[in-house]
């Protein structure tokens, strides 16, 4: 019987054998979501979005503050 065992070749890990090659790739690419780097995007959002806010609430306040 074949088996097909995904090893990681940046870190080393190795994980059991599976039974058929499509499990070995779902070891293999939620293993790789640890190596990628986390995306920046949501937190740009919402500082983008806060400086908006913020920008709005000032000039509010300056036309009704007069």
């Amino acid at each position: 019987m074949v088996s097909y065992r995904y090893r990681c070749t940046r870190c080393g890990i190795s994980w059991p054998d599976r039974e058929t090659l499509a499990e070995a790739d779902h070891d293999r690419e939620e293993h790789a979501d640890a190596h990628r780097p986390a995306s920046l995007r949501p937190a740009l959002r919402m500082a983008a979005g806060l400086g908006i806010a913020g920008a709005v609430m000032a000039i509010w306040n300056w036309f009704h503050g007069r």
